[in-house]
């Protein structure tokens, strides 16, 4: 039982290293200069036609920060039982109330 013991010990730990290995390993992209102004220019251009796409068509001419959406979906809840407010803090007016099932829902629902 001991040698069985031993043996999942050092599988356990040779799990846990590999695995914390790859939690905190990470790649570096390697960086290569390229010396050729054609190849400069059409990375440029592509870039200023991304930007100017983004800025020029999808926010500025079709005012893609004012869309909105209608509502989808709305949620409802069932209320039971009773609850009392003694009258202070945001109550203070109000007085000690009982409020039912009927008090807690806002708007009150009409039947």
């Amino acid at each position: 039982m001991s040698a069985a013991w031993e043996k999942f010990k050092l599988c356990f730990i040779n799990y846990s290293a590999v695995a914390a290995n790859a939690a905190l390993e990470y790649d570096t992209p390697k960086i290569v200069h390229i010396k050729n102004k054609t190849v400069g220019v059409i990375n440029r251009l592509v870039q200023l036609g991304i930007i100017g796409y983004i800025v020029g068509f999808a926010i500025v001419y079709e005012k893609g920060y004012q869309k909105t959406e209608d509502v989808v979906s709305s949620v409802t809840i069932k209320v039971q039982g009773l609850g009392y407010t003694n009258g202070t803090g945001l109550f203070e007016n109000a007085g000690d109330r009982v409020w039912d099932s009927a008090d807690y829902v806002i708007p009150p629902q009409q039947c």
